[in-house]
């Protein structure tokens, strides 16, 4: 109990012997715009960021007047600083019908773990328009029934996005990653 009101008549003190000081002694302007906080541990505590001081500048002579005084230091006014009006946005080009050049593109050879994968981007009106299959995985009836599946789902959601980056089809995943790659290449090269 003894150490628990030793350390409010501590805190205290150091409180009030920190008012007084302030009093006496006004701090310094501040250089940098930050305070550091310590904990009563020692260790550091928040930092806080002081905005908005100004420190008017003074002016101070030397030369005492006729009673043998120095005048007390005169504050001169601070300018307000005026932000710059901000500069209105550029104009934007004009916008093409679509982000392709149109025409075929084919587009490179995936090579997925039951075949081959290549498709054809065809674009028209800056427009991913359809994508015609060049090669599947066709080497047994699994194959072919899982690319039958997978393909026009693939294109649809190709044109759809008009992009090469579309969902994979459950159980026709390296068909779709080879969909995908294949797709990506040709598109590049029917980009604007």
């Amino acid at each position: 109990m003894k150490k628990y009101f030793l350390s409010i008549f501590t805190i205290l003190s150091f409180v009030g012997y920190a008012l007084y000081e302030r009093q006496v002694n006004p701090a310094p302007p501040l250089i940098d715009n930050t305070i550091t906080a310590t904990a009563g541990n020692g260790r550091p505590g928040r930092t806080l960021a002081v905005t908005d001081i100004v420190t008017p500048p003074t002016v101070t002579t030397n030369t005492p007047t006729p009673e043998g005084r120095v005048p007390k230091p005169i504050p001169t006014p601070v300018t307000p600083v005026t932000k710059p009006a901000p500069t209105p946005a550029p104009t934007p080009a004009p916008v093409a019908l679509g982000k392709f050049k149109d025409g075929t593109y084919d587009g490179d050879i995936a090579d997925v773990y039951y075949g081959l994968v290549q498709v054809r981007a065809v674009v028209q009106g800056g427009k991913l328009v359809d994508v015609v299959w060049l090669n599947y995985p066709q080497d047994n009836q699994t194959s072919l029934s899982k690319s039958a599946r997978a393909r026009p789902l693939l294109t649809a959601e190709a044109i759809a996005a008009q992009d090469a980056q579309v969902d994979r089809v459950s159980g026709a995943s390296a068909t779709s990653g080879g969909f995908v790659d294949s797709l990506a290449s040709a598109l590049l090269q029917a980009k604007a």
